[in-house]
């Protein structure tokens, strides 16, 4: 048990471990998820890729893959483009009765 001796990577890990627990966390989900997430929002948010993967301590090239991966299994980002274009298609139908 840490007594406020230095951080080991085991103590971190059963803490991190408890606390996702606890707050009900998807057990398969790790630390990369979230920083992935967190890119993502940062993304969606209007931060250029750049800044994020400064923010991140990424490359850009990494950035970008993260970034493709996640939205890659992010149903609710499929979801919005779809919305978008069927906005947009409904809106030039519009145009066309005009």
């Amino acid at each position: 048990q840490h007594r406020g001796g230095p951080l080991t990577e085991s103590y971190a890990s059963q803490k991190l471990g408890l606390w996702a627990r606890r707050a009900g966390v998807n057990p398969a989900l790790t630390l990369n998820d979230a920083r992935g997430t967190a890119a993502t929002n940062l993304i969606r948010a209007g931060v250029k890729l750049d800044k994020m993967a400064v923010c991140m301590g990424w490359s850009i090239k990494h950035a970008a893959a993260v970034i493709e991966h996640y939205v890659s299994v992010d149903r609710s980002c499929a979801d919005e483009v779809l919305a978008i274009l069927e906005a947009h298609r409904a809106k030039g139908e519009q145009k066309r009765l005009l």
